[in-house]
């Protein structure tokens, strides 16, 4: 996960390292409700718990659609801030 937004250090984003080479396929949960189908990703056993702070995840698909996730994490290591947008 990376991405470079402005100007300045407080810009540059680390990209997270892996703790383990376990495939991220695994890590996809479909459950089915109401006849729709929800699908879930947990990366935890592949990039571990997340540090409190900032974090910016982008899905690129082949004809350059793209989906991006920018999220915080707080101190108590939940989700408190998300925004999600798209385009190509």
């Amino acid at each position: 996960m990376r991405d470079f937004h402005g100007i300045g250090l407080e810009y540059i984003w680390k990209e997270v390292d892996e703790v383990s080479n376990k495939e991220k396929s695994n890590s996809i949960i479909d459950e089915e409700k109401d006849g729709i189908i929800y699908r879930k990703v947990d990366w935890s056993n592949i990039y571990g718990e997340l540090d409190e702070g900032e974090y910016d995840m982008k899905f690129i698909s082949l004809n350059s659609y793209y989906i991006k996730i920018t999220f915080t994490i707080n101190e108590n290591g939940n989700i408190n801030e998300y925004n999600c947008s798209f385009g190509w």
